[in-house]
């Protein structure tokens, strides 16, 4: 079997969430590449991605770095930058806020060199969530701005709704809950064309929010209701502790 097939089937078993069997073709594609570059950095990359996803910073990091050192021979300054990106969000995981930055730094010279519009709005999201677990809002605020900007660029719903999301988050811990709505409104809006229920319930979830600091119960009920139907359309694992907020938010009403 070629390199490419063992790298194939590697990839189908991580994105089906089995790390065990992906790392198994990746290690198989890793054997057959005979020093191949291009391979190499591949199989490294994706390495990578399995141990973080399973949560083991180290050795993601140092199969990050051993593409990191292909690529920069290479020059192939693109997949060089989603590279370090991929680093800054191990990093980020970690709640190593200095190491992550150092890494999304890096990623962003590189991937504003290249014009990649939709790994840019992506990074900067992801600086934005940083900079709010961080208790940072007026950082979160200008990362989620810059992303958006990069999205608008980019002109495809999926990224222009994640960064609408991210900014209506954003908003809210500034203090701007008018704003933080119609941004909100609009990632649902896009959400919907795409038919991404996922996104729906995200955002619906976060505007449940932002009418019950406003007061407006009913409309925050309203919100909530299409989140528990499709908590409960997939079986999602908030469905209990959102059928019991909106029980509260009903309870709520009535006094």
């Amino acid at each position: 079997m070629s390199t490419a097939s063992f790298l194939e089937l590697g990839n189908t078993a991580f994105s089906q969430g089995n790390y065990d069997r992906a790392l198994s073709y990746y290690q198989k594609a890793l054997d057959t590449a005979h020093g191949d570059p291009d391979l190499l950095a591949d199989i490294f990359g994706n390495i990578g991605n399995v141990y973080g996803a399973i949560g083991e910073v180290e050795p993601a990091v140092v199969n990050y770095q051993k593409a990191v050192e292909i690529l920069r021979h290479k020059e192939d300054y693109a997949r060089l930058g989603t590279t370090f990106v991929n680093i800054g969000n191990l990093y980020a995981d970690k709640g190593d806020r200095a190491q992550a930055i150092h890494y999304y730094k890096q990623g962003i010279l590189l991937l504003e060199q290249e014009r990649r519009w939709g790994e840019l709005a992506t990074v900067y999201g992801n600086l934005s969530l940083l900079s709010l677990k961080e208790s940072d809002p007026q950082s979160s605020l200008d990362y989620a701005q810059k992303g958006a900007e990069f999205a608008k660029q980019l002109n495809q719903p999926g990224p222009l709704a994640d960064a609408y999301h991210r900014l209506a988050k954003a908003k809210e811990a500034a203090g701007e809950t008018q704003k933080a709505l119609r941004y909100s409104e609009m990632a649902y809006e896009l959400y919907s064309q795409l038919n991404n229920e996922m996104g729906c319930a995200m955002t619906l979830y976060h505007q449940a929010s932002l009418y019950e600091q406003k007061g407006a119960i009913e409309r925050a009920i309203r919100c909530l209701e299409q989140v528990v139907a499709i908590d409960e359309k997939y079986g999602l694992p908030k469905l209990s502790e959102n059928k019991s907020r909106l029980k509260n938010l009903r309870a709520n009403r009535t006094r």
